[in-house]
């Protein structure tokens, strides 16, 4: 147990525990990291059963928080993934009512960078991430290569927010056209051309963007 685990008081409300777990799980390393049982929780917290449970039940909406019951049942850490802050981007972007070009101009400044970066990364990483991923994937694969956790967040989200704001309308969807630019960045960032990379890979969503918007115009929107 972490010095982060420390005793909260009796009366502590639900919010001051799932700070303490909270704190205790992102200093975990890994999924279903064991944090304890319910009643050992309790003792080394000093909380009530009621506490602990609210503080759970937080966290739980975090995606920070599995709580198993019965034979070998407790609490186990969790690994969030960007669904819970995707739905919540589109939600507020569309309050604003941003639009999906808005969208792809963001994945332009984040993505172009990505791809240079990925053409910089050890050759032996660059053919493994490069290997058979497709779509979506291939994205996040490029955004792994740069070698920071913020861009493949970003990149995430920014390519599910569009998928969500732009309804029925395709632009990023698998089509021969989207396999032959996959595979134009794939050989620069493969052949270690960072410039050939992050122009192809502009290329790649500046035509995704204008087939949206072309196919937003047909349909009036």
């Amino acid at each position: 147990m972490t010095d982060s685990m420390r005793k909260v008081v009796l009366t502590a409300a639900p919010q001051a525990t799932a700070e303490v777990l909270r704190e205790e799980i992102l200093l975990r390393d890994g999924e279903n990291s064991y944090l304890g049982s319910e009643d050992d929780l309790i003792e080394r917290l000093g909380v009530s059963r009621p506490t602990l449970r609210q503080a759970a039940r937080i966290l739980e909406q975090e995606n920070l928080l599995v709580v198993r019951r019965g034979v070998n049942g407790g609490l186990f850490c969790r690994r969030p993934d960007a669904s819970a802050v995707t739905h919540a981007t589109a939600v507020f972007l569309r309050s604003r009512h941003a639009s999906v070009q808005e969208v792809f101009d963001t994945r332009l400044l984040v993505e172009v960078e990505c791809a240079a970066l990925a053409a910089k990364a050890p050759r032996a990483e660059r053919e493994e991430a490069m290997r058979t991923v497709e779509g979506h994937d291939f994205h996040l694969a490029v955004a792994r290569l740069s070698n920071n956790t913020v861009n493949v967040m970003f990149v995430d989200v920014l390519i599910n927010v569009a998928e969500s704001l732009r309804g029925g309308l395709t632009g990023h969807h698998s089509s021969p056209e989207t396999d032959r630019a996959h595979a134009r960045i794939r050989k620069a960032v493969l052949d270690g051309d960072a410039d050939a990379a992050a122009a192809r890979m502009r290329r790649h969503i500046e035509a995704a963007k204008d087939v949206v918007a072309a196919q937003a115009a047909d349909l009036g929107l």
